[in-house]
């Protein structure tokens, strides 16, 4: 029997993600010329006062300093108010809208509208135009709960620009280890996976602001136009 599946998006393995942490070749010689600057040979500090002052003068001497003190100035730190603004808000898949806000020191992800928000006929669980429930939840005293505003991230912490914690996806009944920031483009890249990244799916979620006539779709299906001022319906 078919089943809608409202975020069953989390486990398909093997994107890999990879940093290159080798100093580039590139960065070796800035640091060797650095070097060269800081500390002149001792022909350079034999020289007159006035030779000595006039190298350390030279327009070449001030470029090289202002590369030294940027190769050994630390990174810097992520301002947690710009990480918190990054993640929360609104945001679409292709079957669902999530809605992320602040919760003290953690996140709150909940679903805030389905594609098909009530069952639909030959599906294992119904009845056919009820709402969605909980059903694949392990634990059956939970399997009653609706799916639209279900809390789904717990332990979520911040860590720099990236939230890091645990999610769980009412496809499988599963919670998984998960981590979120936002991308080059504005959209939210949310992670799920077992034990290490590796074992994971990336997925990327757009901004509801987009209002694409697929999200339309979800806030009319779910009568939730009226909660959502960035998506107006057309």
């Amino acid at each position: 029997m078919a089943r809608q599946a409202p975020v069953g998006w989390l486990m398909n393995y093997g994107q890999k993600d990879a940093v290159d942490a080798k100093t580039s070749s590139a960065g070796r010689a800035t640091i060797s010329l650095a070097k060269q600057a800081f500390l002149p040979d001792w022909r350079t500090l034999m020289r007159p006062p006035g030779q000595i002052i006039q190298r350390l003068t030279q327009p070449s001497f001030h470029y090289l300093l202002v590369a030294g003190v940027l190769l050994i100035q630390p990174p810097a730190v992520a301002d947690s108010a710009d990480a918190d603004n990054v993640v929360t808000g609104r945001w679409a898949n292709d079957q669902s809208i999530l809605e992320i806000t602040r919760q003290g020191e953690s996140l709150s992800a909940r679903i805030f509208a389905l594609l098909q928000p009530n069952y639909l006929p030959d599906e294992e669980f119904g009845p056919v135009g009820a709402p969605r429930r909980d059903d694949n939840n392990p634990d059956e005293t939970l399997r009653e709960r609706p799916l639209r505003n279900l809390e789904l991230l717990s332990e979520y912490a911040q860590k720099g620009k990236r939230w890091e914690g645990k999610i769980y996806d009412p496809e499988t009944g599963n919670t998984y280890s998960s981590r979120m920031e936002l991308d080059d483009e504005g959209n939210l890249k949310m992670r799920g996976f077992l034990g290490i990244s590796l074992l994971g799916r990336t997925v990327v979620l757009e901004p509801l602001r987009n209002c694409t006539a697929l999200m339309q779709d979800m806030l009319r299906n779910s009568s939730a136009f009226d909660a959502a001022p960035e998506c107006r319906e057309e």
